[in-house]
């Protein structure tokens, strides 16, 4: 008897100075919160209302991903073939305005190289550029039609650009 006497009376300084009570409200809150962590693990705000997500199709997405990339690499392609057609031209513009005797002329004529060259690689880019654009605003239409999500690669979309 002179224990639970002690224990009753340790546990009423404790419940008056507070300490107890705090125990107990840190413990129900840690609870609380494990479970309220728990519940937000093992669902999504869609199964919360009672609707299923919709189910990606992996091979359409798969098609979707193939058809970008094969378009990325034909843009590509095309963007050195251009490049290289300017780069040829350049060369030989530069080498016959070099050939020539007249001062004025050949400033003229190199100019003129130098800027056509300028004006072939900025339209190159800008093809280049406009076909990635698509590519990708095809595939995010492909996606969708799949029930996928475009923004998981959308990090990706803007690596290509030159």
């Amino acid at each position: 008897m002179p224990i639970k006497k002690l224990l009753g009376a340790t546990l009423a300084t404790l419940a008056l100075s507070g300490v107890f009570v705090l125990a107990v409200q840190a413990e129900d809150s840690n609870s609380n919160a494990n479970t309220n962590s728990s519940v937000n693990a093992n669902t999504n705000s869609s199964e919360l209302r009672g609707r299923q997500k919709p189910q990606v199709n992996l091979t359409c997405m798969v098609t979707a991903v193939d058809k970008r990339e094969a378009a990325i690499g034909s843009a590509f392609s095309a963007f050195t073939t251009a490049m290289q057609s300017a780069l040829t031209a350049r060369q030989t513009a530069l080498h016959a305005a070099w050939g020539l005797t007249d001062a004025k002329a050949r400033r003229t004529a190199i100019r003129d190289a130098w800027t056509a060259f300028r004006t072939a690689k900025r339209t190159a880019r800008s093809t280049y550029n406009t076909a990635l654009k698509t590519a990708w605003k095809t595939f995010k239409t492909d996606a969708k039609a799949c029930q996928g999500n475009a923004s998981e690669e959308a990090g990706g979309q803007g690596q290509d650009n030159l």
